[in-house]
């Protein structure tokens, strides 16, 4: 999966699209080690879509779908650096493997940060999540990453 994201990020790097305040935005989970794609709905509200995989003794495919609204009033300017942007939303965890399949419900609170005169952003978020199938459970999720904006 780390090859995939790697290549995936060099592939966005060599490309010379020009970044768009409104539009997609692809990249990657480190944290998860996820695909993460984004797609700006409104000024503030984004869906964003976490999607990983993994083969090995016990494979798996998670499928993460997220409704974020974005609280641009409380965005902070960092100088010639670029904007901080907090958001929270919503989201589904559906996880499919060789052992159970796992269905929950996330709820996200983060910071995206537009980086000025490029076209990338880094985000990080984390927030509680309440698993619902095979069994019951509550914990934390987390997630570090950086797409890039076409």
């Amino acid at each position: 999966m780390r090859t995939l994201f790697i290549g995936v990020f060099f592939v966005l790097i060599s490309t010379s699209t020009k970044a768009q305040v409104e539009g997609f935005s692809l990249g990657g989970d480190i944290v998860e080690q996820q695909i993460s794609a984004e797609y700006t709905v409104s000024e503030r509200v984004t869906a964003r879509l976490d999607v990983g995989f993994e083969i090995s003794d016990v494979s798996f495919f998670s499928f993460s779908p997220f409704l974020l609204f974005q609280k641009i009033d409380n965005a902070v300017n960092i100088g010639d650096a670029g904007v901080m942007t907090p958001y929270h939303g919503p989201g589904l965890v559906i996880v499919v493997g060789d052992v159970e399949t796992v269905v929950a419900a996330e709820f996200v609170w983060g910071l995206e940060f537009d980086i000025n005169d490029m076209p990338f952003e880094v985000f990080i978020d984390a927030g509680p999540y309440i698993q619902f199938d095979p069994t019951s459970a509550v914990a934390l999720s987390s997630s570090f990453g950086v797409r890039y904006k076409f």
